[in-house]
């Protein structure tokens, strides 16, 4: 639903400029005809295929949303886009020719663009060259696409994950996927050398895929006429990509809102991140309402480029059952904190943990949880509020990305303008000293911080088991073991009796 789709996209930058590009390509003027997109996994490259993909084939859908006409402007295109898409990581060399007849790559989209331009010398170039190891050049190609040109069609290629598919077709022979190499230099070439057409080539940026980008890019380089488009998705545009995407309607009472949070951190400044009293932060709060700016700074700078973690899609995905938590909580009018990710929401911990690879860390803290659970039941029947969790559940987001945390910065993403920053304090020195076992503290500068990890705090394990159990009892205990101990082994025994002064100490076998 190409309406449904832009209504709920935000224009960054790049996703701004790299659809301008293609409006002016298409509409005759300047614009460049090769596209690479490069980032690392959730990026955007994929977001912004299906952004060219609806805006060539539905321009007047994108005009109907407001945000994205104010940004484009009207325009029109002098031809039809002819769009051929294609998923590297999802559709595999033997699904190509098993499923869809193709036996190269080549002949999979020059096929696609004959059936939508009928043009006939797209056709004799996917079967003239039905042999995957011998690819068209770019002669050849350029004249198809200028004939599909004068005929009203320009061929707009969208390639997405390249890398995957070169990978694969190596994995059956190192000369096939020189092929497709080969061909992906040569259809860049001729598509440079035609007035309409677009080629776009998204790569994942990830390590293992360098050598595989390194061949694409020095090949695109090559040719003088490619955008390199930046900032896809940049740090000041996290808010508004999950604002688009994910609330259908901003409360006009931000201001009210930010201001009782504000007076709240202003009030105990102390106890709270020095920045957070500030006035420029409460510009901030109103300006990123309904998500605290904590929640959007962590997400978007440490959890989203943590090792497992897909940048935006993963940001969308936590804050869309995170939204979800606290629509059932009757919490729609707050803040959005870093502990409404609530972990004893089981999909929200699936989300969070599992989909993730800390599939060791959720079952390590599965008495944790048990323990958190029963302590905010119970201060819910006391009339006190179920602060455990919400605690629990930001000190583990934190601690996902390995470094400790203060407790004012805990603070931060638990305290609303109904709880106080000492209710939370003193509740985390309780789960800490009594409950969840895997909740670790350290000192960094002189400052205390906590962090969840993975084994259990046997330390503190012991001493609280150890404060269950009476003197008169440990005595009792200590005293037969060392009577069975005697009676075992009692001639090879010495047992020292101290006192306070070392002349009194003796010796008895």
């Amino acid at each position: 639903d190409p309406y449904a789709f832009f209504r709920r996209t935000h224009l960054t930058e790049g996703l701004k400029s790299t659809l301008i590009n293609a409006i002016n390509r298409l509409s005759g003027k300047s614009g460049e005809p090769i596209i690479l997109l490069k980032t690392t996994f959730g990026g955007g490259k994929t977001h912004t295929l299906i952004a060219l993909y609806h805006l060539c084939l539905n321009p007047k859908a994108a005009l109907e949303c407001s945000h994205i006409k104010s940004e484009l402007g009207t325009f029109s295109f002098e031809v039809k886009p002819a769009v051929v898409a294609f998923d590297g990581y999802e559709v595999d060399p033997h699904r190509l020719r098993k499923v869809y007849g193709s036996s190269s790559l080549w002949q999979f989209l020059l096929l696609k663009l004959y059936e939508v331009t009928g043009c006939e010398q797209l056709k004799k170039i996917a079967y003239d060259y039905s042999d995957p190891y011998e690819p068209p050049g770019a002669e050849a190609l350029k004249e198809a696409f200028i004939a599909a040109e004068q005929i009203g069609y320009a061929a707009i290629v969208l390639l997405d994950e390249m890398p995957e598919f070169l990978k694969r077709l190596a994995y059956k022979d190192n000369k096939l996927a020189d092929a497709a190499q080969s061909f992906i230099g040569s259809l860049a070439r001729a598509i440079a050398s035609t007035r309409y057409s677009i080629l776009v080539i998204a790569v994942p940026d990830v390590p293992r895929y360098r050598d595989v980008n390194r061949i694409i890019e020095d090949m695109l380089m090559e040719l003088k006429r490619v955008a390199f488009p930046r900032n896809l998705v940049g740090k000041t545009d996290a808010v508004y990509i999950l604002r688009q995407a994910l609330i259908e309607h901003r409360d006009p009472g931000a201001h009210k809102v930010a201001e009782k949070y504000y007076n709240v951190y202003a009030r105990f400044k102390n106890d709270f991140p020095p920045e957070s009293s500030s006035e420029s932060y409460k510009a901030k709060l109103i300006e990123y309402y309904p998500f605290h700016p904590q929640y959007v700074d962590y997400l978007y700078e440490k959890l989203s480029s943590l090792e497992g973690f897909q940048g935006t899609r993963d940001m969308l995905r936590i804050t869309a059952w995170t939204l979800h938590s606290m629509h059932r909580k009757q919490l729609t009018e707050e803040f959005v904190l870093l502990s409404d990710i609530d972990v004893l929401d089981k999909n929200i911990l699936d989300e969070l943990l599992e989909r993730h690879g800390y599939v060791n860390l959720r079952r390590a803290i599965e008495g944790d949880l048990e323990a958190i659970k029963e302590v905010d039941e119970d201060n819910v029947k006391r009339g006190l509020p179920a602060l455990a969790s919400r605690i629990y559940s930001a000190l583990l987001v934190f601690s996902l990305s390995g470094d400790p945390v203060s407790i004012k910065d805990i603070g931060l993403a638990v305290v609303r303008p109904d709880v106080t920053p000492s209710q939370v304090a003193s509740m985390l020195s309780y789960l800490y000293e009594s409950k969840a076992f895997h909740i670790h503290v350290t000192t960094e500068g002189g400052e205390v911080r906590y962090i969840i990890k993975e084994r259990a705090n046997w330390r503190r394990l012991v001493e609280i088991k150890a404060n269950e159990i009476s003197d008169d009892h440990a005595r009792k205990v200590l005293k037969n073991y060392l009577k069975d101990a005697t009676r075992m082994w009692g001639r090879g025994i010495c047992l020292l009796y101290t006192s306070p002064s070392p002349r009194d100490l003796s010796t008895s076998r």
